[in-house]
């Protein structure tokens, strides 16, 4: 008789294979010594029974069970799970795989579908496949009809359907797949523009069609003469819709209106949409939008004592250096021969330095274009496109759009924010401080980003000097609201949003106020399309120097050249290709 302490000695198991309900076959695939033996199925149809358990009352439990069942795609099982069906038509594969868990082989079955559908659905394709002997395959089955009741109903290719048919009839013993559909592509609209009705010259660092950048110096002071139609505004248009293959409309994306500005001796007819100067005077184009036409003012000295400070409201041209100190301040364009030194320059247009820039109170601004040779240790700030022919030397450069290098110039240190793209020569060197390269950001707020850094830290600072010298819980009251602060700060921190055009802060957080929510700074929508934006180095990049797209960051760790910075696909991390040369004009 067995001890009771002594363990139950089971029965092995035995597994019960379940019977398959369509023929699978291998045959030779090509002639002669060239040929391969590859498992073939029969064509099923959609919730076709794959395979079944019968006599299922024998299984019992650690003695008789079912045939491990591992599914691959396509397949389904009955509620009581006695039988697999096809959820698609197809092609049924089977193949036992080993499990050393259970001590034997795992059936693994998927059905390889008849018809492949891209995601977007604006593509289709059909598996053929050999046909078996005595088996059902496509020559038993009308192909428009296994198509319609796929849902295709749109993008059909005729001459492609045709061939389908004529493999299909020849039962050939090869593996073809062919695309009969494809569906119609929306065309986007065109945004509205400014064609103009004369000749404004180049813009430097524009990117042209054969991909070399026209670094041709600015042609500003373009005269005009009253009555003389400067430009007229192309309307957009709303585009084509496209269609799937599942016959579903695709919206086209609408081109994106523009408003005309114009200032001083220009005007703009909305019946006409053309631009017209009312005097005569010189041109000046800001950003995209905006046409002036002021009288030209030129100085033919230095901008010193003996001139004062320029406030004007025309274009104003200087052929000498601005000394320290004077300020200069113009409506209109601004070309500058010389240099400019210690002083505050602005511009309601575009600047144009031919020289240097230097000095720590050094600062350039400008609503439209600024066009400089180097800076120094200085501060400039473009609402539109930044070009630097030569240098940029712990400096700071914001642009609301492109900044545009060429291939010999140097950054070094400082910080170069755009919030469009950015192409540069080299950045660094060996003794250098890091420098930080931002594209597809907004300069002002990485400058708010900064000073909450520096609130955080003195914030921070306070609370554990209030610590230290007072004790007890008499100003627990102080030290929770001190808390609160120093916590509230880093949410900010955390939630701030530098992409160009969408709200401030990217996320709310866990118990704002609803209310308080949907105003336009807690957005997230809209703004640039920073899947598109890029940085270009042509040159060194030292270790050490740090890049941002958006708001995603990147240190560079060791010394590289030639790369094109981009975020990856799902836009989380900024990744490194290799760069193709442009050519400059």
């Amino acid at each position: 008789m067995e001890s009771p302490s002594e363990p139950l000695e089971r029965e092995p198991i035995q597994y019960i294979e379940p019977t398959l309900l369509f023929t699978t076959q291998r045959i030779k695939i090509g002639e002669g010594d060239f040929f391969s033996e590859v498992a073939v199925s029969e064509l099923v149809k959609k919730d076709q029974p794959l395979l079944e358990f019968t006599n299922t009352e024998q299984f019992e439990e650690y003695i008789v069970q079912k045939q491990p069942i591992e599914t691959g795609g396509n397949c389904y099982f009955s509620e009581d799970e006695n039988v697999l069906f096809s959820s698609i038509a197809g092609y049924p594969k089977i193949e036992y795989r080993n499990s050393f868990k259970l001590a034997t082989r795992i059936l693994h079955i998927s059905v390889e579908p008849l018809f492949r559908i891209t995601s977007d659905r604006m593509k289709c394709s059909i598996s053929i496949h050999p046909p078996l002997e005595n088996a059902h395959s496509l020559a038993d089955e009308d192909l428009y009809e296994l198509i319609a009741r796929e849902g295709i109903t749109s993008g059909l290719i005729p001459d492609q359907i045709q061939l389908a048919e004529e493999i299909i009839q020849q039962r050939l013993l090869e593996f073809n797949v062919i695309v009969f559909a494809k569906g119609k592509k929306a065309v986007n609209g065109t945004d509205a523009y400014l064609k103009f009705e004369m000749e404004t010259g180049p813009l430097p660092g524009k990117i042209l069609k054969d991909g070399t950048i026209d670094f041709r110096e600015r042609k500003i002071f373009v005269p005009v003469s009253k009555s003389q139609v400067i430009a007229r505004k192309v309307q957009p248009t709303q585009g084509t819709s496209g269609k799937t293959i599942m016959g579903e409309r695709i919206d086209p994306k609408p081109g994106i209106d523009i408003a005309v500005n114009t200032l001083k001796d220009a005007t703009y007819s909305l019946k006409t949409r053309k631009v017209t100067a009312t005097a005569d005077g010189v041109l000046s184009i800001v950003g995209d939008t905006i046409i002036k036409v002021c009288s030209r003012q030129e100085i033919m000295s230095d901008i010193d004592y003996a001139t004062g400070h320029i406030e004007s409201r025309n274009s104003v041209l200087i052929h000498g250096s601005v000394q320290p100190g004077f300020r200069i301040k113009t409506d209109g364009d601004l070309e500058i021969r010389g240099s400019v030194m210690s002083t505050q320059i602005s511009s309601l247009s575009n600047i144009v330095i031919k020289s240097g820039i230097t000095g720590k109170n050094s600062s350039v601004t400008a609503e439209g274009d600024i066009d400089i040779y180097f800076i120094e240790q200085g501060k400039l700030q473009a609402g539109s496109n930044c070009i630097i022919r030569k240098q940029s030397y712990y400096s700071r450069i914001i642009a609301g759009k492109n900044i545009h290098c060429t291939k010999d110039s140097t950054i070094v240190g400082g910080k170069v924010i755009a919030g469009g793209n950015l192409i540069l020569g080299s950045i660094g060197s060996a003794n250098a401080s890091p420098a930080l390269i931002c594209a597809g950001v907004d300069g002002h707020r990485l400058l708010q980003y900064y000073d909450l850094q520096k609130k955080l830290i003195e914030q921070q600072e306070g609370l554990i000097q209030w610590l230290q010298m007072h004790k007890g819980s008499a100003n627990a009251r102080k030290i929770r609201k001190m808390e609160k602060g120093v916590e509230d700060t880093k949410l900010e921190l955390l939630r701030m949003n530098m992409i160009p055009g969408t709200g401030i802060y990217s996320r709310a957080a866990e118990g704002d106020n609803p209310k308080k929510l949907r105003g336009e700074k807690y957005s997230d929508k809209g703004g640039i399309d920073i899947a598109e934006i890029y940085i270009e180095i042509y040159g060194i990049v030292y270790g050490g120097t740090k890049l941002q797209i958006g708001n995603r960051t990147l240190k560079i760790e060791h010394t590289i050249a030639n790369r094109l910075f981009k975020l990856n696909d799902t836009l989380t991390e900024i990744s490194a290709h290799p760069l193709k040369h442009r050519k400059s004009r």
